[in-house]
C-alpha cells in the first residue's frame, strides 16, 4: 500500500471516531468519574468507569474538544472495552505502553507484552495516532483521555 493510501486510511479512522465516537455518553452505574483538561487547546472530558473486582466492566466519556481529542478518547473507550477479563494493573501497564507509542517512543509492535500479544490485530485503530507526536500542539490532545485513564488506574492499584 502506498504511503498516501496508508495516511488516508489513518485519517479516515480518526474522522470516523470523531464523527461517531464510541461510548460518548454517561454510562449507568459508574463508580468513578474523572475530569481531564487540556488548557492549551480547550479540550475537556470526563471519563466514567464501572470498576468491579479490579476489572473495567464499562467506560465512557463526555466532553468537548478538537477532533484529535475526541477521536483518541473514542479509540481508547473502544479498545479498553474489549479488555473486561483483564485486571486493572495489566491494563495500566498496557496504557503506559500506548502512551509511549503515541509519544513516538516505541513502535506499535512493542505496545503488547505477553499478556496482550493476541490483541495486536484488534488494536489497529491505534495506528491512526502513530505520527501525532510530530505535531506537538496535537500531542496533548491525543494523550488527554489516555493520561486521565492512567491516573484513575494508578489510584486503584
Amino acid at each position: 500500500m502506498e504511503l498516501d493510501n496508508i495516511n488516508s486510511l489513518y485519517n479516515d479512522i480518526l474522522i470516523e471516531h470523531y464523527q461517531r465516537p464510541f461510548n460518548k455518553k454517561i454510562i449507568e452505574n459508574y463508580n468513578i468519574k474523572q475530569e481531564g483538561i487540556n488548557p492549551s487547546c480547550g479540550d475537556e472530558l470526563e471519563l466514567y468507569l464501572k470498576i468491579n473486582n479490579q476489572k473495567v466492566e464499562d467506560l465512557s466519556f463526555q466532553g468537548k474538544g478538537c477532533s484529535v481529542s475526541i477521536a483518541s478518547a473514542s479509540i481508547m473507550c473502544y479498545l479498553i472495552s474489549t479488555l473486561k477479563e483483564y485486571n486493572i494493573k495489566d491494563i495500566k501497564d498496557l496504557i503506559d505502553n500506548i502512551i509511549d507509542y503515541i509519544k513516538g517512543k516505541i513502535e506499535y509492535e512493542n505496545i503488547f507484552n505477553e499478556n496482550f500479544r493476541e490483541l495486536k490485530q484488534e488494536f489497529q485503530d491505534l495506528l491512526a495516532l502513530k505520527d501525532i507526536y510530530k505535531i506537538p500542539v496535537r500531542l496533548k490532545c491525543a494523550l488527554l483521555s489516555w493520561i486521565t485513564l492512567k491516573e484513575i488506574l494508578e489510584e486503584l492499584t
